[in-house]
């Protein structure tokens, strides 16, 4: 056999295969191999290879989606044997144009937008040692399509200085997509292992900067959402050890609401050269909390994926880029007039708009001068990992598309898409992680333990015909095998209050109700509730959604609910894994019959135990009860048929509350509420002082000291409501009452006459007794008391 390369020619026996090697190939040549076959007799035959052009670029990689729904991507599954995934396929060789799947805007330092500021600050904000950095807007030059932040020695004071430059990016209104080049830092020898040059999106105010130390073991936190990118230099650590390059990836949140998330990546690049890094954002518009996702690049090659990136993020941010020294690091200072500093260049920030197609949710595979002829699907602990399941081919395209003005491929340039899901079966997931983790909520006590669920990264490897290969991951798949967690199911009365949990309730034509369910793995993403007449029945209205609001009412029952008749509601809740439970109501009773306002009267009364004389005649028109003590008052009630609580209130007018505002004293289940010792004592227990109790229903309220005493000839007068079951309330006003002690002196104006009052003055050594007149104009029934002087002035 004899093949043929250009002029040359080689002999072989017996042999199939050859590689060329040391040729010279030339790019935009073809290059075809001739083989030539001889036998014994003589004869020959001749074949040609398909045309091959060299390729030099790499495929670009697309977005890879959990589930099957390119739109709304899938966090969380329950299933452990099976992984669904998704991703789409441009036929279309882009032979070197520009992304097909972004409008792409440059950014201009020369006129920039009025969003753009130059920060001023003193400190960095959420680092230890972020004191000792002040940030003026002279550490920053922008313009010719650049900005360059210079950190250097102040030669005034102990402190570093930088400068900072801040873009508004408004991500989910018009932008999915940013990248910039960055250069730097070039610097002096001795700043070399201390400057971070950084960009983070941060939720402050305008005109402020913060950043992320992963070396604070304490956790400096601030109270804004934010996330970001460090380039960090080789460094030598206080143990003497050394920390190899990187880029980090991190985000945190608000004031620690949420776990922060790092990811360290090795830095093997020159950074004196320039290099693109972008950030591609990815928002699940489904029902599922926090599935919001940020892909990173580096010079067009996707390292990682953040997942659960703060939700306002995704809003309108302020971009930040500067440099700062890491530990505080302060450099000696040998010459003022040439301090040492170091220099990051930014330049070519694009952002990328939406386009209104499949690309708002993720970008395709395609390749740019060789197609991509085979897709493989593996599964990882980690992204771009296949530790946990070993690549396998799901996909094989067929003839791919030229984009030239003369297409050479007889294919459909219209018809270039390929939306491609694909499925990972006979798997043995794990449902944990091989840790734990420690959760504070409202739900569980202080640092409870539980075990992770374990999250799952599917990573797809394209291969082109040239042999190039990219891989690309999806922004992890949560798994949950645990249903979400009922903590109450309650019905409302909601003529009386939508909030207080009730078993009877007044309404004939409303079931109302209020729940909580719990779940810390993939969070309650929907809520759907019935109604019946027997409990878990559905029969008076069918399971219906409500998102994910914990109250809702059916307000068409009338006619329907029929008196002293018990309905119950129940309530199904579905976790982002598709896993449902169900709780069910103990049941709502309809009183239609109330309390009879005259039975009331007969039955509350002021306690007597205080030597209350009741009807003495002291007014004129209205009947007045008097007690002998100035530091106790006290009510009680009988047994009263359908009670639900009763609320007392005591003024020093007939509707006034400057006493006892209406305050329940009912609640506890007893017969008898008493003030004393400046107590509030429910059927014999005592629930607090009073000044306190009164300081919780009264806003503004404030007293020094809890004290209670009421002066004689103080009339006080009462108001009791008394609510029933069915949350109707009536008042029962008994008679006033008045403080008069048997050694007090009483007289009381009839018609509107001045009052003449003699009191004793005691002296408690002699025990003479002097008069001693006290006059007095009073309006009419008012009474005028006097307590004797026990003590001689």
């Amino acid at each position: 056999m004899r093949l043929i390369a250009k002029d040359a020619e080689f002999d072989f026996e017996d042999i199939t295969e050859y590689v060329f090697s040391s040729v010279n190939l030339e790019p935009f040549t073809p290059y075809v191999v001739r083989v030539v076959s001889k036998n014994n007799a003589g004869l020959t035959s001749v074949a040609y290879s398909s045309p091959i052009l060299i390729d030099d670029m790499n495929p670009q990689s697309g977005t890879v989606k959990d589930g099957q729904t390119w739109k709304d991507d899938l966090g969380y599954q329950f299933s452990l044997d099976t992984v669904n995934g998704v991703f789409i396929h441009n036929s279309v060789l882009q032979n070197g144009s520009s992304d097909p799947c972004y409008n792409t805007n440059l950014y201009s330092f020369e006129k920039p937008n009025l969003d753009s500021t130059k920060i001023t600050q003193n400190g960095l904000l959420g680092v230890k040692e972020g004191s000792s950095i002040e940030y003026q807007e002279g550490q920053v030059r922008s313009g010719l399509n650049k900005a360059n932040i210079t950190l250097q020695r102040s030669t005034t004071t102990n402190i570093m200085l930088s400068g900072a430059y801040g873009v508004v990016l408004d991500i989910m209104s018009t932008k999915r997509r940013m990248s910039f080049r960055l250069k730097g830092p070039s610097s002096s020898a001795e700043l070399d292992a201390y400057v971070i040059a950084s960009v983070v999106f941060w939720n402050g105010p305008r005109g402020t900067v913060g950043d992320y130390d992963p070396e604070d073991c304490n956790g400096t936190n601030v109270e804004y959402d934010s996330m970001g990118m460090q380039l960090r230099p080789r460094y030598v650590k206080v143990d003497g050890t050394t920390a190899d390059p990187e880029i980090l990836l991190w985000t945190r949140f608000a004031n620690g609401t949420s776990d922060e998330q790092t990811i360290h990546l090795p830095l093997t690049v020159n950074l004196q050269n320039f290099h693109r890094f972008t950030f591609d954002f990815a928002n699940d518009e489904s029902t599922v909390s926090l599935r919001s996702s940020v892909s990173f690049n580096f010079d067009e090659s996707q390292l990682a994926v953040l997942h659960n990136v703060p939700e306002s993020i995704f809003g309108t941010t302020n971009v930040i880029f500067h440099s700062w020294n890491r530990d505080g690091f302060l450099p000696g200072l040998v010459d003022v007039f040439n301090p040492p500093k170091t220099t990051i260049e930014i330049s070519d920030i694009e952002f990328s708009a939406k386009l209104n197609n499949s690309c708002d949710y993720g970008k395709p595979f395609y390749g740019w001068k060789s197609p991509i002829i085979e897709y493989q699907a593996g599964i990882g602990w980690q992204p771009l990992t296949d530790d946990v399941k070993e690549f396998e081919t799901v996909f094989r395209p067929s003839k791919s598309c030229v984009k030239t003005p003369c297409p050479v491929s007889n294919c459909d340039m219209n018809s270039t898409t390929k939306m491609v899901p694909f499925n990972l079966t006979n798997l043995h997931l794990a449902p944990y992680a091989n840790r734990t983790a420690y959760v504070q909520t409202g739900l569980l006590p202080l640092s409870s333990q539980y075990r992770q669920p374990a999250m799952y990264f599917v990573t797809i490897k394209a291969v082109t015909a040239s042999g190039r290969i990219v891989v690309a991951s999806s922004n992890g798949l949560t798994i949950d095998v645990t249903p979400p967690v009922p903590v109450f199911v309650d019905h409302v009365d909601v003529s009386w209050d939508v909030y207080e949990p009730t078993r009877h309730q007044s309404s004939n034509s409303t079931i109302a109700l209020r729940w909580r369910f719990y779940d810390l793995e993939s969070f309650v993403v929907d809520y759907q509730w019935a109604v019946g007449t027997a409990y878990a029945a559905t029969d008076l209205q069918r399971f219906l959604s409500i998102g994910l609001k914990t109250f809702a009412m059916n307000d068409r029952l009338e006619g329907i609910i029929q008196p002293n008749k018990t309905y119950y509601a129940s309530v199904r809740a579905t976790n982002g894994a598709g896993l449902t439970d169900v709780a069910h109501s103990l049941g709502v009773t309809y009183v239609a019959s109330a309390l009879n306002p005259d039975a009331f009267n007969q039955t509350i009364v002021l306690l007597n135990r205080f030597e209350l004389d009741s009807g003495k005649n002291l007014s004129v028109d209205i009947q007045i009860d008097r007690i002998k003590y100035t530091d106790r008052l006290g009510v009680s009630w009988g047994d009263i048929s359908l009670l639900d609580t009763i609320y007392w209130q005591i003024g020093t007018n007939l509707k006034g509350d400057d006493v006892l505002p209406e305050m329940d004293v009912g609640f506890a289940g007893g017969s008898e509420a008493v003030i004393e010792n400046a107590s509030l004592i429910l059927n014999g227990e005592n629930v607090g002082g009073l000044t306190e109790l009164i300081a919780r229903v009264k806003p503004g309220y404030s007293e020094s000291e809890n004290f209670f005493r009421l002066e004689p000839g103080r009339i006080t007068y009462h108001r009791i409501k008394v609510c029933d079951l069915s949350h109707q309330c009536f008042d029962v006003v008994p008679n006033p009452i008045v403080v008069i002690r048997d050694e007090d002196a009483v007289e009381m104006s009839v018609s509107n006459e001045s009052l003449r009052l003699f009191v004793k003055k005691q002296n408690l050594v002699d025990d003479d007794v002097n008069p001693v007149d006290k006059s007095h104009s009073v309006s009419i029934e008012q009474l005028m008391v006097c307590d004797p002087v026990k003590h001689l002035l």
